[in-house]
C-alpha cells in the first residue's frame, strides 16, 4: 500500500509509491491484514469500489466480509452483509452466526438467528454444533431466547 511508505529523510518528495522508493532507499512497512480471509479483504476493496458484493459467497466469507466493515465502520456495507448472512441461517449455520452477530453487534442478525434457535430447537438441539458450541454467550443468549418464548406461550395460554 502506498501508505506504508515512510519518508524518513523530513523532506517530503511528493515520489512516494513510484520506482524512485527503491532508488532512494525510503524504507517500506508492510501492513499485515491478520484475521481475515483474502477473499473476504478482496470482496471488501470491491464494495468499496463498486457497492456490491458476489452474489454468490459462502456464509463464512459474509460473516468475514462483516467483521472486516464492522472493524472499518462501513455502515452500509455492514447492512448489506447483515441482510445476505439472514437469508443464510440453516442449522449448521446458525451458531455460529449467532456468535457473529454478538460480536459485531448485528442486531437484527441476532434476532434473526434467535427467532430461527427457537422455532427449530428440537432440530438444533440434535444437531452436532449444539452439542460442540464452547460460546457461553451464544448457549446464554440462545436460552435467554427459548425461555422468553416459553413465557409468552405460558402467558397466551392462561387468557
Amino acid at each position: 500500500m502506498v501508505e506504508c511508505r515512510v519518508d524518513t529523510r523530513g523532506g517530503g518528495t511528493g515520489h512516494i509509491g513510484s520506482e524512485w522508493d527503491a532508488v532512494a532507499g525510503m524504507p517500506t512497512r508492510r501492513v499485515c491484514i491478520r484475521d481475515s480471509s483474502s477473499t473476504a479483504f478482496w470482496q471488501l476493496l470491491v464494495w468499496l469500489y463498486t457497492g456490491s458484493l458476489d452474489a454468490d459467497l459462502p456464509t463464512e466469507e459474509l460473516a468475514n466480509i462483516l467483521k472486516l466493515a464492522d472493524l472499518y465502520r462501513l455502515p452500509a456495507l455492514h447492512a448489506e452483509c447483515e441482510r445476505v448472512l439472514s437469508s443464510h441461517i440453516n442449522s449448521d449455520t446458525i451458531l455460529g452466526l449467532l456468535q457473529v452477530a454478538i460480536d459485531t453487534h448485528t442486531v437484527d442478525l441476532e434476532l434473526a438467528c434467535l427467532r430461527f434457535a427457537v422455532e427449530n430447537m428440537t432440530a438444533l438441539r440434535q444437531h452436532a454444533s449444539f452439542v460442540e458450541c464452547s460460546s457461553a454467550e451464544v448457549m446464554r443468549k440462545v436460552a435467554i431466547a427459548l425461555a422468553s418464548e416459553l413465557d409468552y406461550s405460558r402467558d397466551r395460554i392462561r387468557i
